[in-house]
């Protein structure tokens, strides 16, 4: 019947990305606190909701991850080490909010669920919404005979997300703010409107240290 609609817009951006000069990269959905605590995380944020799996692939990520940044810069260090120095890497993929939530009833298998047992099935899956993050380190434009090369920084960014927005028939405003983990005073929330749906900028030093980033990686 060909892709839904959601398919063919996650389908889009992938090109778009890919098009700017970025690389799509997939990694494993868990996380751990530590990560968090890498990112410069408050005790807080919503990005703390965590799901815990009942049996984990490693002790040291027993949680859903609810930002796709760790693995995505543990990515972008992997390259770097292995002498790619100028880079930009994108994941499209779910992330996961909401860990204290009821109990999944365990539902007959001999027979269709009723729609209050479908209803209960449902009302505890936690909330999944699709992200799109991106990160860049080094140049943004390489030196050569057209001239001097130029590092990727905190416009470029948001000129990413412009791009991604544009893709989806969609403008964005940025506006200053502060939030983990970004630099302070360089780090804008991005708007659709009145809806907040991003951030983009700098990372902050002490992130960029943590995970063996390149000085102002965005």
């Amino acid at each position: 019947m060909g892709l839904t609609t959601e398919q063919s817009l996650r389908r889009r951006i992938g090109r778009v990305l890919a098009g700017a000069g970025y690389v799509e990269v997939v990694n494993f959905p868990f996380v751990g606190e530590a990560d968090l605590d890498a990112l410069g995380i408050p005790a807080t944020d919503d990005r703390r909701d965590l799901l815990r799996l009942a049996n984990p692939l490693s002790t040291q990520e027993p949680f859903l991850t609810s930002t796709l940044l760790p693995g995505l810069l543990r990515s972008a260090a992997r390259n770097i080490s292995r002498g790619v120095e100028d880079l930009a890497l994108f994941e499209v993929a779910p992330i996961t909010r909401g860990g204290a939530r009821v109990a999944a009833p365990i539902l007959p298998v001999d027979q269709r669920p009723t729609d209050e047992e479908l209803a209960a099935l449902f009302d505890a899956v936690p909330e999944q919404p699709l992200h799109v993050e991106m990160v860049m380190a080094g140049n943004r434009d390489r030196a050569g005979w057209w001239g001097s090369g130029r590092s990727a920084d905190w416009a470029d960014a948001i000129e990413s997300a412009r791009v991604v927005a544009g893709s989806l028939g969609l403008q964005i405003s940025p506006v200053s703010t502060e939030r983990a983990p970004w630099h302070p005073g360089r780090c804008a929330e991005l708007r659709v409107g009145e809806l907040v749906v991003g951030h983009a900028g700098e990372l902050h030093p002490g992130v960029c240290r943590a995970f063996s980033l390149p000085a102002r990686s965005v």
